[in-house]
Parts: structure tokens; sequence; C-alpha cells
């Protein structure tokens, strides 16, 4: 992906997947957001660096793939076991 390309990439998702820094929305924009990313194919330095490990204290722009992987897959854990209906409405069943 070029920086051209990684560009346009931020600025569109941006527009669509902006970043609710308040409670809950917090955590369902988050991840909205790193899911937006991940699908777009962004390399790990350029995606939004708002979640932050309690755990390693790193930015989640500046963890590795797996570091990033784990901490993404535990939020999305964090969400469906406190807020299932949220969690559903991002991550919707193919039943």
């Amino acid at each position: 992906m070029s920086e051209a390309e990684i560009k346009k990439a931020l600025k569109k998702l941006d527009e669509e997947f902006p970043i609710n820094p308040n409670g809950v929305g917090a955590l369902v924009t988050t991840i909205r957001r790193m899911k937006a990313e991940k699908e777009v194919g962004l390399p790990l330095i350029w995606r939004k660096g708002s979640a932050i490990s309690v755990k390693t204290g790193k930015r989640a722009n500046r963890m590795t793939e797996p570091e990033w992987n784990k901490f993404y897959s535990d939020l999305c854990e964090n969400l469906k076991r406190d807020y299932p209906s949220l969690h559903d409405s991002l991550f919707p069943s193919n039943q």
C-alpha cells in the first residue's frame, strides 16, 4: 500500500468510523475502527493509536501484529461479555 493510498484510506476511515471518547461508546467505536483498519489492511503504524493496553502500556499503533491481534480480540471479548447486543451489531452472525 503506497503512502497516498494509506492517507486516502485514513481519511475515509476518519469519516466513516469516528471514535467516541466517552463511556461504552469509546469501546464500541474503538473496536469498530480497529476492525475497519484491519479489513482495509492498514499497516499498524498508520492505525489509530487511541486505544492503549493497560497490560503493556502500548498504544495500539505501536504494538506488534500478534500484540495488536490479542488486544483487539480481548476488546471484542469484553464487549461481547458486557454489551452483547452492541457486540452483535458489530459482528452479526451469519445465521
